[in-house]
């Protein structure tokens, strides 16, 4: 091999111990990402919180909620997937309240909000409930979503 074919060799096993370490560091930092993401939903999940991010949709459908829905008897799925909707579960006689509450905050420029109102759960037991929400808006201020 020529000294020039040396250098090539040499240069290109550099690069590649370059990329190896920067994949590594990456590959770590995803690990320990994974982990906390790990940690924070096991905290979610032990707690009484249900979170919910639902889309201002008609009839506010849910894109995420957290496992522990399940202290109410229904499973991600049920949501996730649509065929419950979260303005179902709400108890009849609280709708309309929550309905001019929500188009309230919707019309100010407040980022949250708290309401304690009545839902069914799986079994059509009623339970009360303490929502603290916020509000999610585009660039354009426009309404997309409501976590809590």
């Amino acid at each position: 091999m020529d000294d020039e074919g040396a250098e090539d060799k040499k240069a290109l096993n550099m690069r590649f111990q370059k990329t190896d370490s920067r994949n590594k560091t990456r590959g770590e930092a995803l690990h320990t990402a994974l982990e906390k993401e790990e940690t924070l939903k096991t905290i979610i999940n032990n707690s009484q919180v249900v979170l919910f991010l639902r889309k201002n949709e008609n009839k506010w459908p849910v894109e995420f909620v957290s496992e522990n829905v399940a202290n109410f008897g229904y499973m991600v799925e049920d949501f996730t997937s649509g065929r419950v909707m979260y303005r179902d579960i709400i108890y009849p006689d609280d709708l309309e309240k929550i309905e001019k509450e929500l188009e309230k905050r919707v019309k100010s420029a407040d980022s949250a909000f708290n309401m304690e109102y009545r839902i069914f759960t799986k079994s059509r037991d009623i339970r009360w409930i303490n929502e603290r929400t916020f509000i999610q808006r585009n660039t354009d201020g426009k309404i997309t979503h409501f976590q809590g």
